[in-house]
């Protein structure tokens, strides 16, 4: 248990909502629309968690084809979006539980605020947040801890009060950048490995035990 913890900030695609059917098959039909060729999967999932203009500069190099490889992507995702966004095991039921036992919950996601809100609400989960803040919301995004900074400073919290859950590479480095709890869960697009290697203070391999873990 971690008892200096106030607030818990989540991360949002493969940590709190199930987008494993809808990110990667999007990208692939954007790159191959815009750029006419497609990248393994691997490569695809390995940019998951970082905003959508930063995935685009590893695609290509060319300003607007990187612009228009994201508007592309956003209408295809826009299309299928609420078809394809699926729960986690036990995620409304622990959110349920840690909500009611006082923590401040929060969202900090390098997706649009806008898209990541109506998920919350297909999910049924958006009442326990308190605040989401999105990619428009800080200058400077994951693997910087910005929005994970920002999101304490809008809910009144110092950061030794909180802790951040993901399941990316990127989600440790922004907790470390923003020196808060780094807490790395192994239901998302990542391997356990990954979230060792990236120095995770704690590793969560289900909801109930991520539950446990602030409870």
């Amino acid at each position: 248990m971690i008892d200096n913890v106030k607030c818990v900030v989540f991360d949002n695609d493969g940590t709190i909502a199930d987008t494993s059917d809808l990110i990667v098959p999007c990208m692939h039909y954007a790159t191959e629309k815009v750029l006419g060729k497609t990248w393994p999967d691997e490569f695809c999932s390995s940019m998951i968690g970082i905003p959508l203009a930063d995935q685009a500069k590893h695609y290509t190099d060319n300003p607007e084809l990187q612009d228009e490889l994201c508007r592309v992507y956003r209408e295809r995702n826009e299309e299928f979006h609420d078809s394809l966004i699926k729960k986690f095991p036990g995620c409304k039921e622990a959110l349920a539980e840690m909500s009611a036992a006082g923590l401040t919950l929060a969202v900090a996601t390098s997706k649009l605020r806008t898209v990541c809100n109506r998920g919350l609400q297909i999910l049924e989960i958006k009442e326990y947040m308190n605040t989401v803040v999105g990619a428009e919301d800080t200058e400077r995004h994951k693997p910087f801890g910005d929005p994970i900074v920002y999101t304490a400073e809008q809910l009144g919290f110092t950061v030794d009060q909180c802790a951040y859950v993901g399941d990316a590479p990127f989600d440790m480095r922004a907790a470390k950048d923003a020196h808060v709890t780094a807490v790395g869960v192994t239901w998302g697009f990542y391997d356990e490995q990954i979230l060792i290697d990236e120095h995770a203070d704690y590793i969560c391999h289900d909801f109930r035990e991520l539950a446990n873990l602030f409870l």
